[in-house]
């Protein structure tokens, strides 16, 4: 759902991608929380799905999870960063997998911008 910013908070596209339709909701809700910044929210399931979204209108921001069917996180992050019209999008992993070498992969391997743990609550 599209949401109008009435204020003069600064304006940020996100895109969420997760397969769990809660985790979507989640963060979402937890964006539009926010008193300093308007987001507005695309919110996929399918990662084929947002990746051509991503190529077609890029988000400011893409927070994702890594464990997805088809393409998983860590390979629509490899993508991104490797294409230099979207290399400028932050990245943020989200991640249910607590071993360093996640967050190692995440971070420094495939160059998502910040990892966040789940579960999370708000």
């Amino acid at each position: 759902m599209f949401k109008v910013n009435d204020s003069k908070r600064p304006f940020y596209k996100v895109y969420l991608l997760d397969d769990d339709q809660c985790t979507l909701d989640l963060v979402e809700a937890m964006l539009d929380a926010d008193p300093d910044n308007f987001y507005e929210v695309l919110k996929f399931t399918s990662s084929p799905e947002a990746l051509k979204a991503i190529f077609i209108e890029p988000p400011d921001f893409l927070i994702l999870d890594v464990n997805l069917p088809i393409i998983n996180g860590f390979e629509i992050c490899q993508k991104v960063k490797a294409n230099c019209n979207l290399s400028d999008i932050t990245i943020i992993l989200m991640t249910a997998y607590h071993s360093k070498y996640a967050w190692y992969d995440g971070l420094l391997l495939y160059r998502a911008d910040s990892y966040l743990p789940k579960p999370f609550s708000c």
